[in-house]
């Protein structure tokens, strides 16, 4: 199991929803005001790369993008992935045999 070189807490702490933009596959996720999650980042040096912006609705947007490395998101500890996942239930196995691999990047 990898390890990650680093783990950080992303928390929304305004009062509308952060919206998180997962890259290369372009999912998204809409985080709650008051929620946070759990960032996982393997690779060193440039492992991935944050941006935050706003979307055309004036939402926050943070997006990651892997670089050198890979990243992870957890919320409630249970992975966001998985979570999208969940909500699309008529194609979940075929996505998480397909996309999974894409969606988390690669390890060095």
């Amino acid at each position: 199991m990898l390890h990650a070189a680093c783990v950080f807490d992303l928390l929304n702490d305004g009062q509308s929803e952060m919206l998180l933009y997962l890259e290369p596959a372009g999912s998204k996720y809409m985080m709650l005001p008051g929620k946070a999650v759990q960032v996982h980042i393997f690779g060193s040096e440039c492992p991935i790369e944050m941006k935050h912006s706003t979307d055309v609705k004036g939402r926050k947007l943070i997006s990651f993008w892997p670089i050198d490395g890979s990243f992870e998101l957890f919320f409630d500890g249970k992975s966001i992935w998985e979570q999208i996942l969940a909500r699309i239930p008529i194609i979940r196995s075929m996505l998480s045999s397909v996309m999974r691999p894409i969606w988390v990047g690669h390890h060095k």
